[in-house]
């Protein structure tokens, strides 16, 4: 089976269970409360009764976006919306042993020294790419890798 499928198969499990109606009811959040209307709604439909576990205020590209974390049992996912209520990205965090050896050796040979933390699958604009934490001294690179390995960006995580 080939890496894409593998991805491809990973994010649609994840997006699925995130559907899945859970017992956990969603926990208010001041934060929450704090966003706008279009955003409470869309993220009130997006996560359904799972259990919230933060919001962030973002820049992306010059526009505020929030993220917002939220949890179905044990695995954590993430949903990035715009300001109007649009959802621009899906994310699953995923054990490093499911990263593909071609996007961990796009990870090394970009940051030697570096030390892998968090990674996301991510479903954004009708793409699926690993969005990976490297820790190099006190600065951490956010890079966005597809799964043969190809670098899409790799910058510092001003967040």
């Amino acid at each position: 089976m080939s890496e894409y499928r593998k991805m491809l198969g990973l994010v649609t499990l994840g997006l699925f269970l995130a559907t899945v109606p859970s017992a956990v009811a969603a926990t208010p959040s001041e934060d929450l409360s704090k966003t706008p209307a279009a955003v409470q709604e869309t993220v009130k439909k997006a996560i359904g009764k799972h259990a919230l576990a933060g919001v962030d205020k973002e820049t992306d590209g010059g526009k505020t976006v929030y993220e917002v974390d939220y949890k179905v049992g044990d695995a954590s996912y993430a949903v990035v919306v715009s300001e109007a209520g649009e959802i621009l990205e899906h994310e699953v965090t995923i054990d490093p042993s499911a990263l593909p050896a071609a996007a961990v050796e796009a990870a090394h040979k970009a940051h030697a020294d570096g030390k892998v933390g968090e990674i996301d699958i991510v479903a954004a604009g009708g793409k699926l790419y690993y969005e990976i934490d490297v820790k190099v001294g006190k600065e951490t690179y956010e890079m966005k890798i597809n799964a043969d390995g190809s670098v899409l960006a790799d910058a510092i995580d001003k967040d």
